[in-house]
């Protein structure tokens, strides 16, 4: 890990970050994410802020890899067409040399959104349009619920069959852009609703689509809608896992951060297994008007009609 070698990595993350900037959708679900772990790690960008990449040199990268990339918290997945001893040898040959310290490093505690009433970040900019988030403390990987919570998501957002879709785009036309989408991690997560719009029409649109999440926590799905919601996300997945690299982050992913595996079969299982009582009480236990987060990206200084709209959940 040559000193020059970082240095040049260091200009290139540098311009990542002017690049997030320019880009307002992705830097909404960063700012969203600022609002919902405030004070966690987890709140950070993941690039980093100018003053720490640049006080990042060799010695703290090399720390920071022997520490954390150790052979006891690697997974190596293989997927698709290959002999798995052939397979195995070359695991053990690539793998293999570097000793492990027989313990796990620390790792950052638990964490857990803010529960303290609604937070905002409004990024006031000139842009033409506007980005909005909204997001709500979720559940995290492993939970009993996630599969009711990702046929909420798919139901609410997952498409242009969804709800938020139909609401807010199709029949109003107050947004360009509407989805959902339920974020996972080890010990926590969260539910996210992202809306792309003109400024005139951001809290208009914020406010239908709030109406929508406070219309299936009190009226629920039918049993045709969950039905149609099943075979959409089963049809994806499906398609999806016959590419071998999403396989291989299927399983892979699994084992590095849940400690278990279970197979594809399994898993659509589950999903298969949601009823729409048990969509109904995910609704209610995410979408709590004191438990919102959200953020916005466009030429906004007031928070007050964002704060009211989100009362109305």
């Amino acid at each position: 890990m040559r000193p020059e070698v970082v240095d040049a990595e260091r200009s290139i993350i540098t311009e990542e970050m002017r690049m997030i900037m320019d880009d307002p959708m992705r830097l909404v679900d960063d700012q969203l994410d600022a609002a919902v772990y405030a004070g966690s790690p987890l709140a950070r960008f993941i690039c980093g802020t100018p003053e720490s990449v640049l006080g990042i040199g060799r010695d703290e990268l090399v720390a920071y890899r022997d520490a954390h990339y150790r052979p006891e918290r690697t997974v190596v997945v293989v997927a698709g067409a290959f002999n798995p001893a052939v397979a195995r040898r070359l695991v053990k040959e690539r793998f293999g040399r570097q000793k492990s310290l027989g313990r796990k490093p620390a790792v950052a505690s638990k964490v857990r959104p803010p529960l303290d009433g609604p937070r905002l970040k409004l990024l006031d900019k000139p842009t033409e349009q506007a980005h909005l988030a909204l997001g709500f403390p979720a559940v995290r990987l492993g939970d009993s619920r996630l599969p009711a919570v990702k046929m909420l998501s798919v139901i609410l957002g997952g498409g242009m069959s969804s709800r938020l879709f139909s609401e807010v785009r199709e029949k109003r036309g107050l947004a360009y852009a509407v989805w959902s989408h339920c974020h996972t991690y080890e010990d926590t997560g969260h539910f996210s609703v992202q809306l792309g719009t003109s400024p005139d029409k951001a809290v208009t649109a914020l406010e239908v689509a709030i109406g929508e999440l406070r219309r299936i926590a009190t009226e629920g799905v039918s049993v045709a809608e969950l039905a149609a919601a099943k075979e959409f996300v089963k049809g994806k997945t499906l398609m999806a896992m016959d590419d071998p690299g999403a396989l291989a982050e299927f399983y892979g992913k699994q084992a590095l951060m849940e400690g278990k595996v279970e197979t594809l079969k399994a898993r659509i299982a589950k999903l298969q297994a949601v009823t729409p009582a048990k969509v109904k009480a995910a609704a209610q236990m995410i979408f709590r008007p004191g438990r919102a987060s959200f953020a916005a990206i466009g030429p906004f200084q007031d928070e007050a009609p964002f704060l009211r709209a989100i009362a109305k959940l």
